[in-house]
């Protein structure tokens, strides 16, 4: 029968069908599939692509049934594999992309339901007709039992590896040797030596594996970005990671388990051994550690003669004093980075948040004199507890020295407010003197009190794109308006939104939380006038010019 309709023909255009059926969920590509043969391919794809759940994959071999009593069910395969089974499932199996493995409690296909039967993974692995039972798997995550750990549910992950996979997760949070996660290590190196990305967040109890990790990862030649916990970095593990010719990325995260830190008594970033000639093609690391110890790493080695991105995630309480002694560090470590993030890290156990650790001394243009030796430098980018406090002047003496400099978030959300000396006055300075600015977060005093003495506008910061004022102190009213109105191109976005979860900000700053939300709902006034306002100076200078 032909098509009736323009839409018709329209719909069920591959490209057309694809675009629109992954805007859309789970259940709702599902019934998409029972509508139309000619949308089930598609739609199909989008409803076993990304982590269907593992009982799901088996139950299209053959339906798993449970066995056993509610505390010990099992399921089960509820007939022997036949070759047809195979057949139907390669219609599904083909279109997983992405998989979790995980014994914890609450998945679904694991205790909460029934455990997957150690037979029904025997069985697979043996009446399998092809090797890899998902051709086309890109990204595997197995996390071990938070429980008790269960060898069978690491050699049985063991079934998934295959050569198409880009990506590996391994997550196990327990300090307890695992007798087959050695085996698992040789597998994947056997089995999926073209991974690009590998992250192994473990515990501090590696000694056992370390011969069988540095002999995986000197075999992961495609290695492109590695994401570790600290402890994992031994000696030997790092002098076989950086000898990897394609590695562009890595984040080193700090071990937390519940109550604290992990391995906290040995700093490995501190036993980083000396290397010639290391980590040849790196580009960006992500380190999450205290900044003395960043420093104390950074001092003595030459090993990122070559990076560009440099994010770290601050642990603890760290003083100016800490970071001013930091950056003085990496800018002698790291020549050429191009992007420098300090992060305060959101601590996932709370031992970050004690008001007893605040060292009341603010960030000044001294803390930052470093800035200038990266000569490269494009986007930096500070969140700290203590507010930023220096003059217009000492902020505009700084950037001007700072050449390359086009992007700069300077803390707009400090925890420990004890205001600050900026202005916005400091744009003025910036439209006249470094208008190629193109993204800024700053934290000023835009109350009333400070607009009388504000330098006069005699040009705009014509290249901005984006703004932050955060939750510096506002009086919305005509002077404020007009005066942005002036500086701010109509493309330029304004950013009004919290830089931190509710959970932190609740934690560290309950006293001035009204104080907080009143400055966010006036530069949210502001954001909505605003756009008004420049457009009717705009319309307004056309009008003129076309008189002249």
């Amino acid at each position: 029968m032909p098509l009736e309709s323009a839409a018709e023909r329209v719909s069920v255009i591959t490209e057309v069908l694809d675009n629109i059926l992954s805007r859309i969920d789970c259940s709702d590509n599902a019934r998409c599939a029972r509508t139309c043969r000619k949308w089930k391919d598609v739609a199909l794809d989008y409803v076993w692509r990304n982590n269907p759940p593992l009982k799901a994959v088996f139950d299209v071999l053959v339906p798993l049934t449970g066995r056993g009593n509610d505390e010990d069910r099992e399921l089960v395969f509820e007939r022997a594999l036949e070759p047809d089974d195979w057949e139907r499932f390669e219609t599904y199996s083909r279109r997983i992309q992405m998989l979790t493995i995980s014994l914890d409690l609450g998945v679904v296909g694991t205790r909460l339901h029934g455990t997957i039967s150690d037979s029904v993974f025997r069985n697979v692995a043996i009446r399998r007709p092809f090797f890899a039972i998902l051709p086309n798997l890109k990204d595997l995550r197995i996390i071990f039992p938070a429980l008790q750990p269960e060898d069978k549910w690491i050699e049985n992950s063991i079934l998934f590896l295959c050569d198409e996979l880009k990506s590996i997760d391994l997550v196990y949070h327990l300090d307890q040797e695992l007798e087959t996660l050695p085996v698992l290590l040789k597998e994947i190196a056997f089995r999926s030596s073209h991974i690009t990305d590998f992250s192994l967040k473990l515990l501090p109890c590696v000694s056992y594996i370390e011969d069988e990790l540095a002999d995986t990862i000197s075999r992961l030649v495609y290695l492109k970005r590695f994401n570790v916990s600290s402890c994992v970095l031994t000696s030997q593990i790092i002098l076989f990671t950086s000898a990897l010719l394609n590695l562009q990325e890595i984040s080193v995260d700090r071990d937390f388990v519940k109550g604290g830190f992990a391995n906290d008594a040995e700093e490995s970033l501190l036993h980083f051994p000396e290397l010639q000639s290391a980590f040849p093609s790196l580009v960006k690391l992500t380190l999450q550690n205290r900044l003395s110890t960043i420093t104390q790493f950074v001092q003595p080695k030459n090993l990122f003669a070559k990076l560009l991105n440099l994010k770290i995630d601050m642990l603890y309480f760290n003083t100016p004093t800490d970071l001013q002694a930091c950056l003085e560090s990496l800018s002698r470590a790291c020549p050429v980075v191009q992007l420098l993030e300090f992060v305060l890290f959101e601590d996932p156990t709370g031992s970050l948040v004690d008001a007893n650790f605040f060292d009341v001394n603010p960030v000044t243009s001294a803390t930052l004199s470093s800035l200038p030796f990266f000569p490269h430098l494009t986007d930096f980018s500070l969140t700290f507890l203590n507010p930023v406090v220096m003059s217009d002047d000492e902020l505009l003496a700084l950037l001007m020295r700072c050449q390359k400099l086009r992007s700069l978030h300077l803390n707009c959300e400090p925890f420990y407010n004890t205001g600050t000396t900026l202005t916005l006055g400091v744009l003025a300075l910036l439209a006249h003197e470094k208008k190629e600015m193109l993204e800024l977060s700053i934290y000023i005093d835009a109350s009333s009190e400070k607009m009388t003495t504000l330098p006069p506008v005699t040009d705009a910061l014509s290249n901005l794109q984006y703004i932050s004022f955060g939750i510096s102190p506002v009086t919305v009213d005509r002077t404020l308006l007009l005066y942005l109105s002036k500086l701010l191109p109509e493309s330029c976005r304004m950013d009004v939104e919290p830089k931190f979860s509710a959970d932190l900000e609740d934690q560290l700053v309950a006293d001035v939380e009204e104080q907080m939300h009143d400055c966010r709902e006036g530069w949210k006034k502001v954001k909505d006038i605003l756009p008004l306002l420049i457009a009717a100076r705009l319309d307004e200078k056309e009008r003129l010019c076309s008189v002249i």
